[in-house]
């Protein structure tokens, strides 16, 4: 069984009014960014720092609600809250959910924002 799409890219489109170009740049910019995102919550997570795990964890949330990377938003959104409270312990697992999530979400952007026209 597939399996299940990470993100609506028409839905994603239809929120910028239908413009499928900057739907397009959007998608490239979040692409060259989404491995200093996640590297900077990896970062905050394995130096124990709740501010900074909050803070960037936020920050990756926000960059994927503009495609409704539902996954992505909340496994970010776990380590964020995480983050919050001060709860550092284990948190491998947390990581590698939203690592997974976004890997996933990123294969998928690329085959909408890698098209030559």
């Amino acid at each position: 069984m597939p399996e299940e799409p990470s993100f609506d890219a028409a839905a994603a489109i239809a929120r910028l009014g239908g413009d499928v170009a900057l739907f397009r740049r959007i998608g490239a910019m979040f692409l060259a960014q989404q491995e200093t995102l996640l590297g900077a919550v990896r970062v905050a997570a394995e130096t124990a720092n709740a501010e900074a795990l909050e803070r960037t964890a936020h920050a990756l949330k926000g960059a994927v609600a503009n495609f409704g990377a539902e996954g992505v938003q909340a496994a970010a959104e776990v380590l964020e809250q995480r983050g919050r409270a001060g709860e550092l312990s284990d948190l491998g697992a947390d990581l590698d959910t939203l690592e997974a999530n976004l890997t996933q979400f990123a294969a998928e952007l690329t085959t909408h924002v890698d098209v030559d026209e």
